[in-house]
């Protein structure tokens, strides 16, 4: 009997979300340059499929149960720090609409995916872990997660990534394509250097 978590939206979050993981599990897999740009474009598919998510209420208790552990995540941090290098620590204001506290604060970006990481795996694993999960327990999992926690660091990951990549490294490229693109000709024949040490695992 198909249930809410065979619905296309359902089926999409999914597909979104697996691709995720792996793509964070499988991390050593990549070039660091390659990884990240892999990572700027799968994260805001993930956003979107979530926000597509039907709002549900939980049929039971157990609804949100977390699976991943702090040394898990811990560890994972770690790692993506070592990864990112330089490009891990960016500046952000938490809330861009107070005006009475609107000083900018360093964030971390392995922060940033480590906490994506950890809230859509558990998602995944409440999914997998029980026989006969409850469906609607499922669902708001997946979007009481996001809603409550991860949206804000993906919001916040998407804004250094796009910097890091399409700013920064954009520097790489030749003068006549970032005269262009400045005045909003990209030379679309133009290809984007990579940095020195692109191949290396760490980005610094």
């Amino acid at each position: 009997m198909a249930t809410i978590l065979d619905s296309r939206e359902a089926r999409m979050y999914r597909e979104a979300a697996v691709a995720f993981c792996a793509l964070v599990e499988n991390r050593d897999s990549h070039p660091a340059l390659e990884w990240l740009k892999s990572v700027h474009l799968l994260l805001p598919c993930l956003y979107a499929a979530t926000l597509a998510l039907p709002r549900v209420v939980p049929d039971t208790e157990n609804a949100g149960e977390r699976t991943i552990t702090h040394d898990d995540w811990q560890a994972l941090y770690t790692d993506l720090t070592d990864r990112l290098g330089r490009w891990d620590s960016y500046f952000d204001v938490s809330d861009p609409y107070d005006e009475a506290s609107h000083e900018p604060v360093r964030i971390s970006l392995a922060d940033d995916l480590a906490d994506i990481y950890r809230d859509v795996k558990n998602g995944l694993l409440a999914e997998q872990a029980v026989a006969g999960a409850r469906p609607n327990d499922v669902l708001w999992t997946w979007r009481f997660e996001f809603e409550s926690h991860w949206a804000a660091h993906a919001a916040g990951a998407l804004r250094a990534l796009q910097t890091a990549l399409l700013v920064h490294y954009a520097e790489r490229v030749p003068e006549t394509f970032r005269s262009r693109a400045a005045g909003g000709e990209p030379d679309a024949g133009k290809q984007q250097d990579e940095p020195d040490g692109a191949s290396r695992r760490t980005l610094s």
